[in-house]
């Protein structure tokens, strides 16, 4: 359940986070911003929704190259030993 939390819906609310405290950043300073920087019709949804989109491609394609494995590798399914629960495993 974390691990779909962290590839899915991270990179798709960090746009969202980081334009929120962008604007927060500039009304803090003074700078050129509509009267409600938190205004839901400000937001510009689209360019939030391609880079989220952008940054959970680049998630799930990171993902899948990690803990990869060899094409000759054999599967040795879970099991108990003494008593003790053995994960499965890649074996060479």
């Amino acid at each position: 359940m974390i691990r779909q939390l962290i590839t899915v819906a991270v990179p798709l609310l960090a746009p969202v986070a980081l334009y929120l405290l962008y604007s927060w950043h500039l009304r803090r300073k003074g700078g050129e911003i509509s009267e409600d920087p938190f205004s839901w019709k400000e937001i510009p949804w689209i360019w939030l929704l391609v880079s989220g989109a952008a940054l959970l491609a680049v998630t799930l394609v990171t993902v899948s190259f990690i803990n990869r494995t060899d094409v000759d590798a054999v599967y040795e399914a879970p099991r108990f030993e003494d008593g003790k629960r053995i994960p499965g495993r890649f074996v060479q």
